[in-house]
């Protein structure tokens, strides 16, 4: 039955989304200076492109304000920079995979709190 999927019909997209988001915030962390790094970036769009194009979508949640319900697995930290009261995603350590607009994979996130 073609409706029913399972994390084995989605065992390398899953991977691929994580090396995708690996790769991401390791652009990000390198001097932009970097001889390469825009190729790396280009093919790393590319990559990107094909993986949405296939019906998957690594949702961004970094920045995010965290909502009591979400369906993440959080971890909660002190962070002094966040408003009091607030709640926001400040890392993401397993980025939320999407397939054709469901969660495949449950995102694992640190939420920093005041």
């Amino acid at each position: 039955d073609l409706t029913t999927t399972n994390e084995s019909d989605h065992k390398l997209p899953l991977k691929v989304g994580e090396e995708i988001h690996r790769m991401r915030k390791r652009i990000e962390n390198m001097p932009q200076d970097v001889k390469g790094i825009s190729a790396l970036t280009n093919s790393l769009q590319r990559l990107e492109e094909e993986f949405n194009e296939s019906g998957y979508e690594i949702e961004d949640l970094l920045g995010k304000k965290y909502v009591d319900g979400m369906k993440v697995d959080a971890r909660f930290v002190d962070n002094p920079d966040i408003p009091k009261g607030e709640e926001i995603i400040t890392e993401v350590l397993r980025p939320q995979i999407m397939f054709k607009g469901q969660v495949i994979q449950v995102a694992k996130v640190e939420v920093g709190k005041s």
